[in-house]
């Protein structure tokens, strides 16, 4: 089964563009489908109790990430190309490949959070105990010399052919190990920080909605809804029952799923507005290849640093810096910080980093003047914080949006702000814990 390469090679002008972006999912559905059909035939018995559609669902991240990058553009370094044959070459003759092993519990409570407070412990102190980390899990080797089948159906549809493998192994893994849990969840509150990134879980998360769980996902950020396409919350809206979105009617016609517009949890800070000028600078993406999302992160490294967009900021911040008459504050994540530190070297007497680790409580900080340098959650956060919010970033060559809300920049931000995100209403969580008896 070879991939039909119709469509361009990816570059900045058309990653930007909403018929990109609908043609390259249409193409790539298409093309799951037909790799989930053959990869059922291979594994008909390890797969017997999972529809064709599971399997598509499941595979949706890691598959999309190997077929967007089939396009990878010529902005790479040719180094990267020959990373890229010595990966390929490497899997081929390769006859191992490490996967997660379930080894946690046999019985579950009834309903079972998973991160679903990750960042917003301080909003809900009694339920946030319940909340889990990752699944207990163990090493396993896997042979992939006994699989002769599904090196072949890999062979032309990979470019970074370990990453989907494993995704599908750790299915092939843990099905049997899944069977032998006594009483799984009735309900799975979650979020992407639980979700994404880690195929046991979404090996558990397919498994468990196939036996019936019912599956709670809140929305993990602003961008998500808004966007042309983005690969991890097409499989969120896939696997969930219901979707906890920050503003009513964001998911219109969208899956087999339920919408509950209980607001954002990120506007819900109440802090104290600090003095100056804050620009709040994109994070730099730290992989080296295309991911299937709709904004700049998505470019990967190489793209991301030629980027318009990233010029478009830098410009920006030393224009300001060298106009006022304020100490102009950069706010980075931690992860970024040495390496704007390093950009804005020049600037070192007129400006003043703000950087910490918001996975371990380093919350935005808000100003009285907010520049937001990318679209995501510090625009709504800063808003209902009260800061004075201006986006400066290049706005074609940021985000694409989906066309339900391809007039935001038409509208004033604070009406655009309304209409796409509002702060959490507390009671409505509480009110459906309470209806679950947790």
């Amino acid at each position: 089964m070879k991939i039909k390469k119709s469509l361009n090679n990816i570059t900045e002008d058309n990653f930007f563009s909403l018929e990109f972006w609908n043609n390259f999912e249409k193409d790539f559905e298409t093309w799951l489908s037909k790799f989930s059909f053959e990869l059922k035939k291979i594994f008909s018995k390890k797969l017997k109790d999972f529809t064709q559609n599971e399997v598509e669902n499941y595979l949706y991240v890691s598959a999309c990430r190997d077929y967007m990058n089939n396009y990878q553009s010529s902005f790479s370094p040719k180094g990267y190309y020959e990373k890229i044959k010595i990966l390929k070459k490497e899997t081929k003759d390769a006859a191992y490949i490490y996967v997660n092993k379930y080894s946690d519990d046999k019985e579950f409570s009834e309903t079972q959070f998973f991160k679903f407070f990750h960042r917003h412990e301080t909003l809900f102190p009694v339920y946030s105990k319940k909340d889990r980390g990752p699944l207990k899990n163990k090493k396993k080797i896997f042979l992939i010399a006994l699989h002769p089948k599904l090196k072949k159906l890999l062979k032309y549809n990979s470019f970074k052919t370990t990453n989907l493998t494993q995704h599908i192994v750790t299915l092939l893994v843990n099905i049997d190990l899944f069977q032998n849990i006594k009483k799984l969840p009735k309900n799975i509150f979650t979020s992407a920080h639980w979700v994404q990134n880690n195929s046991l879980h979404q090996a558990f998360l397919t498994y468990a909605k196939s036996k019936g769980t019912t599956i709670y996902i809140l929305q993990p950020g602003y961008f998500h809804p808004l966007g042309a396409f983005y690969d991890q919350f097409e499989f969120e809206k896939r696997i969930a029952s219901f979707m906890i979105t920050w503003q009513e009617g964001l998911l219109k016609n969208q899956h087999d799923i339920t919408e509950l517009g209980f607001g954002s949890l990120y506007c819900k800070r109440n802090y104290s507005l600090k003095k100056g000028i804050c620009i709040v600078l994109p994070q730099i993406p730290r992989f080296n290849f295309v991911r299937g999302q709709s904004k700049s992160f998505g470019l990967g490294n190489s793209l991301f640093l030629h980027s318009t967009a990233f010029s478009h900021i830098k410009n920006y911040v030393l224009n300001l810096a060298d106009t006022s008459n304020k100490t102009v504050y950069l706010r980075t994540k931690n992860v970024d910080f040495a390496q704007y530190r390093d950009e804005f070297d020049n600037l070192k007497d007129k400006i003043q980093f703000d950087t910490s680790n918001i996975n371990s409580g380093g919350y935005l900080t808000p100003y009285e003047e907010m520049k937001i340098g990318y679209f995501g959650t510090a625009i709504p956060e800063s808003f209902f914080s009260g800061s004075s919010v201006s986006l400066i970033y290049h706005k074609k060559n940021e985000i694409t949006f989906n066309i339900s809300h391809s007039n935001f920049y038409k509208k004033s931000l604070g009406n655009s702000i309304h209409e796409t995100c509002k702060p959490a209403e507390i009671e409505r969580f509480t009110d459906l814990f309470s209806k679950l008896n947790i």
